[in-house]
């Protein structure tokens, strides 16, 4: 049983050809597929399919045929079903450009066998379709999806770019000041403790007053 069809995805060519050699990418296209792991020309994995009178758990293998990078992709494999038998069959698609867009053109054969054999031709060429077309439009979707661009960088306005500059400046020279008083401080310290260890013009209480003008008249030069 053959069919074929066409689609046209929304990336360009190279990219939907990397796209269909992408597990992870086929995984999240391919109906009913849960688990899609490659090595090398194979793929392996394990899907829940409910596909003419295949459903449940089955088990799928595809392996890539020759192709033409970024022009052609070709597979072929097939699922197997506990008590229902299975389906084999392969798929060829031609990739062309579109613009911004590439055009996929699909032509696939599908074998059953097994249970499966006994079923009407036209039941399974309406789901082997339905198949097809679940996964280019899943695997359009997927391409189509939107970049969450990263928000633009703030900029300053040239009001905001003065503030600032003019509130740095205005910190360092605090931390200089701050420094000079606090080394006046510590120097008039030192002196008290002298002068109040002699005994000199009252003891430590004349000074403690005195230590006091000197630190407020050393705040006011450095203002």
């Amino acid at each position: 049983m053959d069919i074929t069809g066409e689609i046209q995805l929304p990336a360009r060519r190279e990219v939907v050809f990397a796209a269909l050699n992408d597990p992870e990418m086929l995984r999240t296209a391919l109906p009913g597929c849960e688990t899609l792991t490659r090595s090398g020309d194979e793929m392996k994995g394990s899907f829940d399919l409910a596909v003419a009178h295949l459903a449940g758990p089955v088990a799928g293998k595809l392996s890539y045929g020759p192709g033409v990078a970024p022009e052609r992709v070709a597979l072929e494999g097939g699922v197997e079903g506990s008590h229902a038998g299975g389906l084999r069959g392969s798929v060829e698609i031609v990739l062309s450009e579109a613009g911004e867009a590439t055009r996929a053109a699909y032509a696939a054969h599908v074998e059953p066998h097994g249970a499966l054999a006994g079923i009407d031709a036209g039941e399974l060429a309406a789901a082997a379709r339905a198949f097809a077309e679940a996964f280019f439009g899943a695997l359009a979707a997927r391409l189509g999806e939107p970049l969450v661009a990263a928000p633009p960088l703030a900029t300053e306005t040239p009001e905001e770019a003065a503030q600032d500059e003019l509130v740095d400046r205005l910190e360092h020279r605090v931390d200089d000041e701050a420094s000079h008083v606090a080394e006046i401080v510590e120097e008039v310290e030192q002196e008290i403790e002298v002068a109040a260890g002699r005994g000199f013009l009252g003891g430590p209480y004349v000074w403690g007053l005195i230590a006091l003008l000197v630190v407020i008249v050393a705040l006011a030069i450095l203002r």
